[in-house]
């Protein structure tokens, strides 16, 4: 711990996160630093500083490790869901020029290493216009959730539960929702693993 504690304290401070969630969090991620080789991880190119609790941890572009798979098109999205499987997939879709996506970025990718058991996948909006339309995106970030390759609803949370609902009942959206609320999106991947 030392060792990564000493590389990271050698970089520059660009961007900083002061919230004790987010601290905790990223406590998490800089222990488990040690735990991945590259060939299991995706390489972060945008977080350089984190500032937690007082102490300054500094990682540069190729230190800060995530497991969140960039999807491009509609065809890597399904290939991305189909291995899946049963494990909950959560896809954040953003933008390099939106600010709440900037603060949400790295705690998402945070998680994704905290949450192994989960899949992260992140879809930047303006390079994947077509995937964004077919997702019916209208705001950044937006968070949606999926299990079984389909999007998580209340009609796919009861079934399970109730054998017949009659006509007339409609999947709710609590799969989805925007902004860069961490603790609603934290609580959501508890809720639904």
């Amino acid at each position: 711990m030392k060792i990564i504690q000493r590389k990271l304290q050698q970089q520059h401070c660009e961007i900083s996160h002061s919230s004790r969630f987010r601290g905790d969090l990223l406590n998490d991620v800089i222990e488990k630093l040690a735990l991945y080789s590259i060939q299991n991880a995706v390489i972060n190119e945008t977080t350089k500083v984190i500032h937690l609790n007082q102490q300054e941890w500094v990682a540069s572009k190729s230190q800060m490790l995530s497991m969140v798979q960039v999807i491009n098109d509609m065809d890597e999205l399904n290939e991305f869901l189909k291995s899946a499987g049963s494990r909950l997939v959560v896809v954040e879709f953003s933008a390099k020029w939106c600010g709440p996506c900037k603060t949400v970025g790295p705690i998402f990718q945070a998680m994704s290493l905290k949450y192994q058991n989960v899949m992260f996948a992140n879809v930047d909006v303006d390079s994947s216009k077509e995937l964004t339309q077919l997702c019916q995106i209208r705001a950044v970030p937006t968070f949606q959730m999926f299990k079984h390759s389909q999007k998580v609803s209340l009609f796919s949370r009861l079934k399970r539960t109730l054998c017949c609902l009659g006509s007339g009942m409609e999947a709710w959206k609590i799969f989805e929702f925007h902004g860069a609320d961490v603790n609603k999106l934290e609580s959501k991947i508890q809720e639904l693993m």
